[in-house]
């Protein structure tokens, strides 16, 4: 059984400071107090906090970690009427700052920071809402941070980060520049304390252009994943602050007698106050609406979905209704709506594949006005996740394979997309080990329960990188596959990522190497063109494995009663809708109609891009 915890939503970079402002008024903090350690304070961060923040009345305590700062610290912050707390400097500063649990706190390592401090000791404490990294506080001075070292099994998502942090303090071992070197060594601090202390040893530095000017990461939550995992949601659910918790599903989900297992956990100890398995395969702005109500009539205080993207998307639009004021859904679509902390919501997701238990959006459709309404804010994204491999042991093989496909795409699209940093990397290449080693082998053997715990925490992992990156173009004519002709978003993002690793070789093949690296174990500077191979060879494997089921090109995708979904007289349709998919902004080569349409072509005989073009 693996427990992991991230307590804190990483802003990294230039400017990093300017989003300070923002990040506490999201939280409900207008007038906050800022704590800073004398060394901080010396090297003059004080007056760059103040300017940067736009916080020109900000009240500062220079705080020197005693005991009559602690009483100081008090007196100050009550006697300004201040909601809220910075602290700026090291360990001290931070665990000061922490002591005022359930206020918008945000900890800003600098000066003497060496490495402890930005996560609780305590793993069941909750951490300050953002940690701030930016270079202008850094210089070249300060300690050499104390990377913590401990040994022992770690938890998927643990190595993910002890990784990261051993790239990144391999990369600030090379860095010629103190002030940058400095900074690439706080970072890889900060990683190493999201990761328990536990310090990786990475055989590659993170390469500096792999590190943007600026990027943030909102990761926060906790994963309890494991066979067996789901009977720990109780307690799990009482520590995020649940004790009514309303119970959403679907009907498909409940048949399978998933959702009476879920019930059957909580009733040790927090039965759920409500069960609803309604909730339809493209979820409405009505039944969120319904939902909402019955929430609040039950007078329930969390809630838990178990089902895929649907259900999901529908829990996270419940918690909109619960935790505002709103009395419309659609009051607070588009983003950065939604500014305040909701309802706990936990999620158990019965599928491998969209990642939406850890994602910081939801679609939900309005069907009266024919349109689909995106939300999106830090604030939607599951307080608890739970990957029980039970909870996927009863999916169809052509179904297993489809959302495996799905997840190496959000993977691999996280990773080469132009929206990529460090953090969603080193999450993105986990997730493509793991579908490398295990999703033909669950194909072959459905009932292993190690390999579908490794498919689920997959999922979770690319949930992570690419909502903090983007994904690009294979998503881009794969919603308009979808839309056009129905065919399953898992079967579309299998089809087309061989032609999105292809039609991007010019401007990112470079970057290709450790994605073959990850999916095969094969080191080689033409990883490009094998990594697009793989894929198809991955693609024919299931299609044998699943008895034909799985399409291996656009005219093999067939629905339920065995007609093919895709003519080719739908491509220039669907090369149309797709020219107004946001995910097209961040494909590193510029894509027109025509060169879409030239995709969806080879796409559609099964031909490489190469191929098909002479």
């Amino acid at each position: 059984m693996n427990r992991f915890h991230n307590p804190v939503k990483l802003n990294a970079g230039l400017k990093a400071l300017e989003t300070l402002q923002g990040e506490m008024a999201a939280r409900g903090s207008f007038h906050p107090l800022c704590i800073i350690s004398p060394e901080a304070e010396k090297a003059g961060f004080i007056k760059l906090i103040k300017k940067a923040c736009n916080y020109p009345e900000l009240p500062v305590l220079i705080y020197s970690n005693d005991d009559e700062s602690i009483g100081e610290l008090q007196m100050v912050y009550r006697r300004e009427g201040c909601d809220g707390l910075i602290a700026a400097g090291g360990e001290g500063v931070m665990k000061a700052a922490g002591r005022f649990s359930g206020l918008p706190r945000a900890v800003v390592p600098c000066g003497e920071y060496e490495g402890r401090g930005v996560v609780p000791e305590n793993p069941d404490e909750p951490g300050p809402d953002v940690a701030l990294i930016d270079p202008r506080l850094i210089g070249a001075g300060g300690k050499e941070c104390d990377i913590l070292q401990t040994s022992g099994p770690a938890a998927t998502h643990t190595r993910v980060w002890s990784a990261l942090s051993g790239s990144l303090k391999k990369a600030a071992g090379q860095e010629k520049k103190p002030g940058v070197r400095r900074y690439t060594q706080i970072l890889a601090a900060v990683t190493a304390e999201i990761a328990g202390g536990i310090n990786g040893v990475d055989d590659a530095a993170v390469k500096p252009a792999r590190i943007p000017d600026y990027f943030e990461f909102t990761g926060r939550g906790i994963i309890h994943s494991g066979d067996g995992a789901l009977e720990e949601l109780p307690e799990a659910l009482r520590l995020i602050g649940g004790s009514r918790p309303m119970l959403l599903s679907d009907s498909g989900v409940a048949a399978a007698g998933l959702t009476e297992m879920v019930e059957k956990a909580l009733s040790s100890s927090m039965p759920a106050v409500v069960t609803d398995t309604s909730i339809p395969s493209d979820s409405d702005v009505k039944v969120v609406q319904r939902l909402g109500q019955l929430y609040k009539e039950k007078n329930c205080n969390a809630l838990v979905a178990v089902g895929g993207g649907s259900v999901l998307d529908t829990a996270k639009g419940v918690n909109i209704l619960a935790g505002t004021e709103a009395h419309r859904l659609e009051e607070y679509a588009g983003a950065g709506k939604i500014n305040q902390p909701l309802p706990p919501l936990a999620a158990v997701p019965t599928t491998s594949g969209t990642g939406s238990e850890t994602t910081l959006v939801a679609v939900i459709a309005d069907h009266e006005a024919s349109r689909k309404l995106l939300y999106t804010s830090p604030f939607l994204q599951p307080d608890l996740a739970v990957l029980d491999p039970r909870m996927t042991a009863s999916l169809p093989p052509a179904l297993t394979a489809a959302t495996g496909m799905d997840v190496l795409t959000h993977a691999m699209e996280a990773y080469f997309c132009l929206g990529h940093n460090p953090v969603s990397d080193q999450h993105a290449l986990e997730a493509v080990r793991l579908i490398g080693r295990h999703l033909i082998q669950v194909l072959e053997n459905p009932g292993d329960t190690d390999g579908r715990t490794a498919l689920a925490e997959a999922s979770n992992l690319a949930g992570l990188a690419f909502s903090n990156s983007m994904v690009a173009m294979v998503h881009t004519l794969g919603h308009s596959v979808g839309a056009v002709c129905g065919v399953h978003h898992g079967v579309c993002m299998s089809i087309l990522l061989p032609y999105g690793i292809e039609y991007n070789l010019e401007k990112a093949g470079g970057d290709m190497a450790p994605l073959l690296e990850a999916l095969t174990g094969e080191l080689t500077n033409d990883a490009g063109p094998k990594l697009a191979g793989e894929v198809r060879r991955m693609n024919e494997e299931l299609h044998r494995l699943t008895g034909g089921r799985h399409p291996r090109n656009l005219s093999e995708a067939k629905g339920r009663d065995g007609i093919p979904l895709v003519r080719e007289e739908h491509l220039p349709e669907i090369a149309r809708a797709a020219m107004g998919d946001g995910s097209i902004l961040y494909n590193p080569e510029e894509m027109d109609y025509n060169d879409a349409l030239r995709v969806l072509q080879a796409a559609y005989k099964g031909l490489p891009l190469r191929e098909n073009s002479e």
